[in-house]
C-alpha cells in the first residue's frame, strides 16, 4: 500500500476539501438512513394503532349485530309482545350500546316503531324504498337474508352515521320487516381513535368502492391519503369495504437543520478515512438487519393484536393456502384440538358431515379474493360433536398490501341457536291448531293464540288482563271447579271435559288441559291451558248411538236400548229389594190401518202413541218400541210390597190404556184404536230378560183373548190379589157414605194412674168384612188419596167429641190426640181445615193434640215450621209420633214447635231384652226434659216397663197395660169406672 499511495502526493487544500466531500457524503448516506430507521419504526407504531381502533370498531359493531340478532329473534317468536316490555327491552339495549342514534322496527319497508319517540317521531311511517341511498342496500338485505352494514349515509336526522340491519323472516320464509340500529358515526369514530389521538395520530376513513378508485373520505382530513399513510381495510358484513389511514402528526421523522450542521461540522473534524469507511460499512448492516426486523415485529404486531382483540374467543391464523400457523388457548376449548394438533393442520379439520358445502365454497371464493367473511357455520369438534360458530375471517396484508395471512375469530353460538330454534318451534306450537291461553299466577290472561279467538270467539285484546271467568257455561257447580283446582294444585296439571260459553252466547264442549308452571324455587309462575272444541265429536257420537239405541221413527229406545236398561234394573232390584215391572202393549187392529190407508198413516199412528205412552209414565222409566205396533214399558222402583207394587202398575196400565183409547187426528180423518197390555212383574234376577218379556207378551196375548182393549198380568194369583184390592177400594170409597168408619179411643195415663187423654184411631166396620184394621186399608187411602176425606173426617169427629166431652165431668179436662197423614198436612189449606173443624164443633183448642211423624216435618222443615206455628197460634198442641225411629236430630228439634214426643212401641217392647233401646230411651227422655218438652210411651203392656220408664223421668203412658183400643161407649165406660175410683 506504501508504494501504492507513496507515489500520490495530495495538496493539503485538496487533500481536506476531498476529506470534507467524503465525510459530507457519508453523512448524507448516515442521515438518509437514520430517516428511514425513523420512519419504518413510526409505521409500526401507527399500523397497530390502527389494527388497535379497528378491533375496537369491529367489537362495538358486533355488539350491536349480536344484540340486533337477538332483538330481531324476539319479535319473530313474539309478535305480540306487550309495549311496555318491548320498550324496556329496546332501553336495555341502547343502554349497552350507547353509540346507537335510535332503533327502528319496520314491517315489510315501511317504518312503524321507533325508540325512543321523542325526537324520532318523523320517522315513523317513512318507506325506505322512498330513500335512494339507503333502499340499494336494504334490498340486498331481502335478497340475501343476512345483516347488513351499510354506510356512510346521511341519517335522517341530519347526522352521517351507518345502519346495522337485521332480517325478519318467519317460519315459512316470508320476509316480515326489519331491525334497524343507526349509528353515530362520529361518536364511534370518535370513541374508537382515543388511543390514535393520545399518540399524535391522525386517522382518517374513506369508502372503497369495488372498481378500485380513491373513495370519498368521510372522516379525517382527506390530505392524510396523500401522506403516504399507513392503511387498513375494514371490510363490512353484508357487502362494502372501508380503508382506514393513519398518519403521525409530526410526520414520519423530519430532521432539523441544527442537527446537520452540527453532524457535519463534528464529523469534518474528527472524520478518519478509516473511521469513515468503518462506519459506512456498519451503518449499511445495521439498515438491513433493522429492516429485517422490523418486518418481522410489523407481522408479529399484526397477529398479536388481531389475536388480543378477541382474546375470549377462539383466533386461529392461517396462511394464504389455508394452513393453521396459530391458535390460542380459547379456540383449543372451542374444539377440542390441542394447539400443536391445530397447528399445521388445515381448516378443514374442523368440517364435518352436515357442514354447509355452499358455506365452505363461498369462504374458499372470498379467501381467493382476499376478502373478509362474516357468517355462521356448523362445524366439528375433535370427539364428533356438532357446534354452531359464528366465524369472521379477515385477511391480513402486509406493508406492500401483498396477502399474508388470515385471521379467524370463531364464537360458539349454538346455545342461542338452539334458543332461537326453540323459541320459533315454541312459535310454531303455540299457534297450531289447539287453543292455548297463558295466564299468570293470579290467573290473570297474559296471552291467548288465533286458535283461541276461532274456538272462543274472542280477540286477544278482549280477554288478555281478564280472568278467564267470561267462559263459563254455568253447567258445573262449584264443586267441580273446586275439585279441578284442587287436582292441580297436587299434581300440576288437570284435564278432562267442559263446557265452555261462547262471545255469541252459545254452549261448546271442549277438552281442557291445564298444566301449572313452577319456578326453579317451585312457586307457581304461570297457568297454561290448552283446549279443542270436540262438541262436533260429541254430536257425532249421539248421532251413531242414536242410531245404535233409539227407534229412527218415534225416536224411542229400541229393542237393543230396552235390553240394556232391563240388564241393569234387574241388579238394582236385587240391590234395592224393590219391585218393577214391564208392560208388553200392542195396538189392536193396526194391520188393518196400514193394509187400508197406506203406511203413512200406520207411522204417523205410531209417532202419536209414543208420545202419549212418554205422557203416562215418569222421566225415569223407559218406553221402547219393539218393532211394528209393539211397544214396552220398563217402570222400576215399584216398592217393597207386591200387592203394593201391583196395583200401582194396574194404575198406570189403565191410564194407558185410557188414553190409547182417545181419538187420534191422522192427516184429514179421525181414528180410533185400543191396545191389549200384558204385565209382568220382577224382582231381582228371579227371571232372566228373555224370560221377564215372554211373560209380558203372554199376558198381552191373554188380554187379546180376553177380549183386546184390557189388561192382563201374567201371574193369576196376582190377578186376584189386584181384583181383591180393587174391591176394597170400591167398598172404601163408600165407607164414609155409609158410615162405616168409627174411632176407637185408647187411653193415655200420667205416672199416679189418671186418665189424662186418650188417641183416637180409626176402624172400618164392614158388613161382609167385619173390623178391617187400619193396617189394611190405610195405605190404600194414601195412594187413591181417600186418605184426604177419611183424614178430615177423622178430625171433624174428633173435635165434635171433644166438644161433647166438655159437658161430661170425668171427660172435660181431656185432651184428644189424632194421628194426621202425610198428605192431609201437605195441603195447602190444612191449617184453614183445622179452624174450620174446631170453629164448627166449638170444641177447646187447648184439649187437641195433632200426631204427626218425623218423616212428614223433614220433608220440608222450613214450611212444616211454619205451617205448625200457625196451628199453634190457635191454641192446638203437637206431639211427634213414632219418635227414634226416624233421625231425631236434636238440631230440628230445637227449631220444632212441639208439646210432647211419643217413644215408639219398638223400644217399650224391648226394654229389659235389649240394653241399647234402654239408653235410647233414656235419651229420648233426658233430651225432652232439656227442651222443656213433655214424653209419652206409647205400647207398654207391663208393670216392669212402667216402672223402669218412671225411674228414667217419663210420666205420661199408653198401651194395653192400661186398655187397649175401644169404641167410644166402652172408652167412657171405662172412663167413668176410673173417675168413680178417683
Amino acid at each position: 500500500m506504501r508504494r501504492m499511495f507513496h507515489p500520490l502526493r495530495i495538496h493539503p487544500v485538496i487533500a481536506g476539501v476531498i476529506a470534507a466531500t467524503f465525510a459530507a457524503a457519508i453523512l448524507t448516506v448516515l442521515d438518509i438512513s437514520e430517516r428511514a430507521r425513523i420512519e419504518q419504526e413510526r409505521r409500526v407504531q401507527v399500523a397497530q394503532k390502527l389494527s388497535e381502533v379497528r378491533a375496537r370498531f369491529e367489537g362495538v359493531l358486533n355488539s350491536v349485530m349480536s344484540s340486533a340478532r337477538g332483538l330481531a329473534a324476539a319479535l319473530v317468536a313474539n309478535p305480540e309482545i306487550k309495549p311496555d316490555k318491548l320498550s324496556g327491552m329496546l332501553a336495555e339495549l341502547m343502554r349497552h350500546n350507547p353509540s346507537i342514534r335510535n332503533i327502528a322496527i319496520a314491517e315489510g319497508t315501511v317504518i312503524k316503531q321507533v325508540y325512543p319517540r321523542k325526537g324520532n317521531e318523523r320517522l315513523v311511517g317513512i318507506d325506505y324504498a322512498s330513500l335512494p341511498r339507503q333502499w340499494p342496500a336494504y334490498r340486498r338485505m331481502m335478497e340475501s337474508q343476512q345483516v347488513i352494514v351499510a354506510g356512510p349515509v346521511m341519517l335522517i336526522q341530519n347526522e352521517l352515521g351507518i345502519i346495522v340491519r337485521v332480517p325478519m323472516f318467519d317460519v315459512q320464509n316470508r320476509f316480515l320487516g326489519s331491525v334497524g340500529l343507526p349509528i353515530r358515526l362520529q361518536q364511534l369514530l370518535d370513541d374508537t381513535g382515543q388511543a390514535a389521538r393520545r399518540d399524535a395520530i391522525g386517522i382518517a376513513l374513506r369508502t372503497k368502492p369495488p372498481s378500485g378508485q380513491a373513495g370519498e373520505v368521510f372522516y379525517g382530513l382527506p390530505a392524510l391519503f396523500a401522506a403516504h399513510p399507513v392503511v387498513e381495510e375494514i371490510v363490512l358484513p353484508g357487502g362494502g369495504a372501508w380503508e382506514i389511514a393513519g398518519h403521525p402528526d409530526t410526520g414520519w421523522g423530519k430532521v432539523t437543520q441544527g442537527l446537520l450542521v452540527l453532524r457535519a461540522t463534528g464529523i469534518a473534524i474528527c472524520l478518519l478515512a478509516g473511521l469513515m469507511t468503518f462506519s459506512l460499512v456498519r451503518n449499511m448492516s445495521l439498515r438491513r438487519e433493522n429492516e429485517q426486523r422490523l418486518s418481522e415485529s410489523e407481522s408479529r404486531l399484526r397477529q398479536r393484536n388481531l389475536a388480543l382483540s378477541a382474546t375470549s374467543q377462539g383466533v386461529l391464523i392461517a396462511d394464504k393456502s389455508g394452513i393453521i400457523t396459530y391458535a390460542n388457548d380459547a379456540a383449543s376449548r372451542l374444539t377440542g384440538y390441542s394447539r400443536n394438533e391445530l397447528v399445521g393442520n388445515s381448516c378443514s379439520i374442523l368440517q364435518g358431515p352436515a357442514t354447509s358445502r355452499e358455506t365452505i365454497v363461498e369462504i374458499r371464493e372470498l379467501m381467493i379474493a382476499e376478502q373478509a367473511f362474516n357468517g355462521e357455520i356448523l362445524n366439528y369438534r375433535k370427539d364428533g360433536t356438532p357446534f354452531w360458530n359464528d366465524l369472521s375471517i379477515t385477511p391480513v396484508f402486509d406493508a406492500q398490501q401483498r396477502l399474508s395471512q388470515f385471521v379467524g375469530v370463531l364464537r360458539n353460538v349454538t346455545e342461542r341457536r338452539q334458543a332461537e330454534d326453540a323459541l320459533r318451534i315454541a312459535a310454531i306450537v303455540f299457534e297450531a291448531q289447539e287453543g292455548m291461553m297463558v295466564t299468570d299466577a293470579d290467573i290473570v290472561i297474559q296471552r291467548v293464540n288465533q286458535s283461541f279467538t276461532r274456538i272462543t270467539g274472542y280477540s286477544a285484546e278482549e280477554v288478555i288482563g281478564k280472568r278467564p271467568e267470561f267462559l263459563k257455561s254455568d253447567k258445573h257447580d262449584a264443586e267441580f271447579y273446586h275439585a279441578m283446582w284442587d287436582k292441580i294444585a297436587r299434581d300440576g296439571y288437570w284435564q278432562g271435559e267442559i263446557w265452555n260459553r261462547h262471545k255469541s252466547g252459545e254452549l261448546y264442549l271442549e277438552w281442557l288441559t291445564i298444566t301449572a308452571v313452577a319456578s326453579t324455587h317451585g312457586a307457581i309462575t304461570h297457568y297454561v291451558a290448552g283446549f279443542f272444541d270436540i262438541t262436533h265429536v260429541r254430536d257425532a257420537e249421539e248421532k251413531v248411538r242414536q242410531l245404535a239405541f233409539y227407534d229412527p221413527l218415534t225416536l224411542l229406545p229400541n229393542r237393543r236400548l230396552m235390553m240394556d236398561r232391563l240388564s241393569q234394573a234387574l241388579p238394582a232390584s236385587t240391590r234395592s229389594n224393590a219391585y218393577g215391572a214391564v208392560l208388553f202393549i200392542d195396538l189392536d187392529d193396526f194391520k188393518t190401518l196400514n193394509d187400508t190407508r197406506g203406511h203413512d198413516v200406520g207411522d204417523l199412528l205410531l209417532v202419536e202413541v209414543a208420545q202419549r205412552l212418554l205422557a203416562c209414565v215418569r222421566e225415569t222409566d223407559t218406553v221402547s218400541r219393539f218393532g211394528g205396533d209393539e211397544f214396552v214399558i220398563m217402570i222400576e222402583n215399584m216398592g217393597v210390597d207386591e200387592r203394593i207394587a201391583a196395583a200401582q202398575t194396574e194404575m198406570i196400565g189403565e191410564k194407558i190404556r185410557a188414553e190409547l183409547n182417545k181419538p187420534y187426528q191422522l192427516h184429514d180423518f179421525e181414528y180410533h184404536s185400543s191396545s191389549s197390555i200384558g204385565v209382568c212383574l220382577f224382582l231381582g234376577n228371579e227371571l232372566q230378560i228373555d224370560e221377564l218379556l215372554k211373560r209380558a207378551d203372554a199376558a198381552m196375548y191373554q188380554s187379546k183373548r180376553s177380549g183386546r182393549n184390557v189388561l192382563r198380568f201374567f201371574d193369576p194369583e196376582m190377578q186376584a190379589v189386584l181384583e181383591a184390592r180393587l174391591s176394597m177400594d170400591a167398598d172404601l170409597r163408600q165407607a164414609l157414605a155409609r158410615q162405616q168408619l168409627r174411632l176407637f179411643y185408647q187411653m193415655q195415663v200420667s205416672q199416679h194412674g189418671q186418665v189424662v187423654g186418650a188417641e183416637a184411631l180409626i176402624r172400618w166396620k164392614h158388613p161382609r168384612r167385619g173390623l178391617v184394621s187400619p193396617t189394611e186399608f190405610i195405605g190404600l187411602a194414601e195412594e187413591t188419596g181417600l186418605i184426604l176425606d177419611i183424614g178430615q173426617w177423622v178430625l171433624d169427629t174428633a173435635c165434635a167429641q171433644l166438644k161433647a166431652w166438655e159437658s161430661q165431668k170425668h171427660a172435660q179436662r181431656l185432651q184428644l190426640s189424632v194421628n194426621v197423614s202425610a198428605r192431609q198436612f201437605r195441603q195447602e189449606e190444612f191449617v184453614d181445615l183445622v179452624r174450620c173443624a174446631l170453629d164448627s164443633s166449638g170444641a177447646n183448642p187447648a184439649r187437641l193434640k195433632l200426631e204427626l211423624t218425623e218423616s212428614i216435618v223433614l220433608e220440608d222443615i222450613a214450611g212444616s215450621i211454619a205451617k205448625m206455628q200457625e196451628i199453634k197460634t190457635l191454641g192446638v198442641s203437637f206431639s211427634m209420633d213414632d219418635f227414634g225411629t226416624g233421625y231425631s236430630s236434636l238440631a230440628y228439634l230445637t227449631r220444632l214447635p212441639l208439646d210432647e214426643l211419643k217413644i215408639d212401641r219398638s223400644f217399650v217392647h224391648n226394654l229389659g231384652i235389649k240394653s241399647t233401646d234402654a239408653v235410647i230411651v233414656q235419651t229420648i227422655i233426658a233430651m225432652a226434659d232439656t227442651l222443656g218438652i213433655d214424653v209419652i210411651a206409647e205400647g207398654v203392656e207391663t208393670e216392669a216397663q212402667q216402672s223402669f220408664l218412671g225411674s228414667i223421668g217419663c210420666k205420661l203412658y199408653q198401651g194395653y197395660l192400661y186398655s187397649k183400643p175401644v169404641p167410644l161407649a166402652e172408652f167412657e165406660r171405662l172412663l167413668s169406672i176410673e173417675w168413680a175410683t178417683d
